[in-house]
């Protein structure tokens, strides 16, 4: 008596290289995709970021390296920005400067004293209230165009407010000055 085994259906080699042909395209498109996806992000922070720093070193007070105050060292506030993109670079870094925000519509106040691009604006012209604006603006295109996506310009704007000037007033010696602890030292802060 001969008893037949059910026989097992083999996979062959060329089977498994169609199904492999098949799947890979995809596999590279997500992997293009995540890869594509991050490097924007990564352009978009570091702008961001190049921005911010930029304006922190503007509205610094005291003098800067380069012997002049931060708000005047446009040397200073476009390297503080572009030291930032390691890996991307920034097309565009333009500092300017206005006279705050309006309390009545919350509109930016134009400078009246002063042209307000970076190098115009002198210690005679900065009042307390000014402000210092960085933008900065950086390209993304694709590393390898595969999907014809346009370049995308990532544009980043701050401001910070300028501390030109503090007058600090005692209007008598506290007692225990000498260092007991016990001293009061009043501040007044009233804008120029």
């Amino acid at each position: 008596m001969n008893i037949s085994r059910p026989t097992k259906i083999q996979k062959t080699r060329g089977q498994a290289m169609v199904e492999f042909a098949l799947v890979l395209p995809v596999l590279l498109t997500l992997l293009y995709g995540m890869l594509e996806t991050g490097r924007l992000l990564f352009i978009y922070a570091s702008t961001v970021t190049a921005a911010r720093q930029a304006v922190r070193y503007g509205s610094a007070t005291g003098d800067s390296p380069n012997g002049m105050p931060y708000y005047m060292d446009c040397n200073g506030i476009e390297a503080a920005a572009r030291q930032v993109g390691f890996i991307n670079t920034f097309e565009n870094v333009t500092i300017s400067y206005d006279g705050g925000l309006d309390s009545n519509n919350g509109n930016p106040i134009p400078l009246d004293h002063a042209n307000p691009a970076c190098g115009n604006y002198t210690d005679a012209n900065v009042q307390n209230g000014d402000r210092i604006i960085v933008e900065v603006i950086a390209q993304w295109q694709p590393i390898v165009p595969i999907v014809p996506l346009e370049p995308l310009t990532i544009t980043s704007q701050s401001e910070r407010t300028i501390l030109a000037s503090v007058a600090i007033s005692v209007t008598a010696v506290p007692q225990g000055w000498s260092g007991s602890g016990s001293g009061i030292l009043y501040l007044d802060v009233t804008a120029l």
